[in-house]
């Protein structure tokens, strides 16, 4: 599987705990990575390692933490909707973002970042 560049892991329970979560880093070559509708509470713990993400979609998960995306230079769109308990920093910048989805999420008070 190394050079696999798209992976969809939608809908099978993955937590933040699952085996292997670790290991996507693995992945290389992985440009777009689709985890929607788990258990996930954050994404910072597997994000880091991989600097060559251009897509990641976490929606319907239970993300609360998002703020190890700022390691992701690469990344250009972003999907994080529909996960009620998320928490923005009011550090976070999605600088490289072209593309945000955020629908189904309570918004209140986002600052602008220049």
């Amino acid at each position: 599987y190394a050079s696999l560049d798209c992976l969809t892991l939608c809908a099978v329970g993955l937590t933040d705990h699952s085996e292997g979560l670790t290991r996507l880093a693995e992945l290389q070559c992985l440009r777009k990575l689709y985890l929607n509708l788990n258990a996930l509470t954050s994404v910072d713990f597997f994000v880091a390692e991989m600097p060559g993400l251009s897509d990641l979609s976490v929606c319907g998960n239970r993300v609360q933490q998002i703020d190890g995306i700022r390691q992701l230079p690469g990344l250009k769109w972003l999907n994080i909707g529909q996960n009620p308990d998320i928490q923005f920093s009011s550090s976070l910048a999605f600088r490289s973002v072209q593309t945000l989805l955020m629908g189904g999420n309570p918004v209140a008070d986002v600052e602008r970042s220049e």
